[in-house]
């Protein structure tokens, strides 16, 4: 189960529709260790954000260009928008349905690495301590 957990978790980070927190609620209720739930989830989100990072920074051009329409000057603006509001972008992150392609799309705009990872990994690894919490106190 923690590695169907860790593959949910990194494919739910990616763009594909998916949900790690039901099935980290799942694991739950088979009474599974919550710490180590906790572990195996965050790793695999964490995983797939960064994946979703590095598509977005160094990867397809196709996806870049045709899914988003990036072109040099709409980067260029959403470049500046980034710098102005960076801390929104990267604190919205972890929420669902617009936090994945927020992680490309810091990629895109070449948002710090460190930055990204420290933000990003963050309020992802909170979110399941909410949960197992939450669940816990049922």
């Amino acid at each position: 189960m923690y590695i169907s957990l860790f593959f949910v978790a990194l494919l739910s980070a990616t763009m594909i529709p998916m949900s790690s927190e039901a099935a980290l609620v799942g694991a739950l209720a088979l009474d599974l260790d919550p710490m180590k739930l906790l572990i195996i989830a965050s790793l695999g989100n964490c995983t797939g954000v960064t994946i979703n990072y590095f598509l977005g920074s160094y990867g397809v051009t196709y996806f870049i260009e045709k899914i988003f329409k990036f072109d040099e000057a709409k980067l260029e603006k959403y470049n500046k928008k980034l710098e102005k509001y960076n801390y929104l972008f990267l604190l919205a992150s972890w929420l669902p349905i617009v936090g994945d392609p927020i992680t490309v799309y810091l990629g895109i705009v070449k948002c710090n690495f460190v930055k990204f990872s420290l933000f990003v990994y963050t309020t992802r690894v909170i979110r399941y301590i909410v949960i197992i919490v939450t669940y816990q106190n049922l």
